[in-house]
């Protein structure tokens, strides 16, 4: 059950630190894409380090998290983010929730209990996976990276497009973020803390976790949040859990259960795509 706690706990706490750092990128001018200016322009704004606070607690919370159970069973709850996002959004934006945006809400809510219900994920080690294997998985994820975050750059200015394409580079990026990470607690566990220095995934973790974090800051001065947040939501456990079960070897249950989990994972995707257009309506007057 801590495992699950922990998993919600992130969500929460990752949401707040999107909409801290949304509040504090929505005024920047939109030509300063992927210019260093960007980042010093965000840090004379206070929202952003409470962003950044928040952005930290969750990476601890994500971490512990990794450490009592498996991806494929962290990263369905991290989803989660994307109804309290909803939620504090309208705190800060004073953005009105429609009744159907609730009821995504709670589509998302249950289709994530179902799918972890019916696949029971169990599993895993991300100790003994061959060095070749990382060097084609990363190779392939930095691909993706790489192409996402050009066709964002190519995107018209002031365009949905534009923060759409760069949430999905950033989601990649934060997705090889917590494949690291879990590799790096489960040195933790293995050998101790000063052991998991010794070994290469948490210097893996601090390179990918930068790239990651700038092509964030990217994203969120690229256009609304509202924009952003589906994919930022959608493509980090996607990319996660391919690596947690065809590189870790973490197990889901199959046959009737797999088949039984697809109205689930459809109920899940209905609530994304109603509030992803609900936040592109509301892109307009951002």
């Amino acid at each position: 059950m801590l495992v699950y706690l922990l998993a919600i706990l992130t969500a929460a706490v990752n949401a707040a630190a999107s909409v801290l750092q949304r509040a504090a990128n929505r005024k920047r001018p939109p030509d300063e894409l992927f210019h260093p200016r960007l980042i010093v322009r965000i840090l004379r704004e206070p929202l952003w380090f409470a962003g950044l606070a928040a952005m930290i607690a969750s990476f601890v919370l994500m971490a512990a998290a990794l450490a009592s159970g498996p991806i494929v069973v962290v990263e369905p709850l991290l989803m989660l983010d994307l109804p309290f996002t909803l939620v504090i959004a309208r705190v800060f934006f004073g953005r009105r929730t429609r009744a159907d945006e609730w009821r995504a809400v709670a589509a998302i809510t249950l289709g994530l209990a179902a799918l972890l219900l019916l696949l029971a994920p169990t599993g895993g080690d991300a100790a003994d996976v061959p060095g070749r294997t990382w060097i084609i998985g990363l190779g392939a994820s930095a691909a993706v990276v790489v192409v996402f975050a050009a066709l964002g750059a190519r995107a018209p200015v002031g365009s949905l497009a534009r923060p759409a394409l760069l949430s999905l580079a950033a989601g990649t990026g934060f997705g090889v973020t917590t494949v690291l990470t879990k590799a790096f607690t489960t040195e933790i566990v293995d050998g101790g803390l000063a052991g998991a220095f010794t070994t290469w995934p948490v210097y893996g973790l601090l390179v990918a976790g930068a790239i990651a974090f700038f092509l964030l800051q990217v994203t969120f001065g690229s256009g609304p949040l509202i924009a952003a947040q589906p994919g930022l939501t959608g493509t980090e456990p996607v990319v996660a859990m391919i690596w947690g079960v065809v590189v870790f070897g973490e197990n889901v249950r199959g046959g009737w259960y797999a088949v039984l989990a697809v109205p689930a994972v459809a109920l899940i995707a209905v609530g994304v795509g109603v509030l992803a257009r609900s936040f592109a309506a509301a892109g307009a007057r951002d």
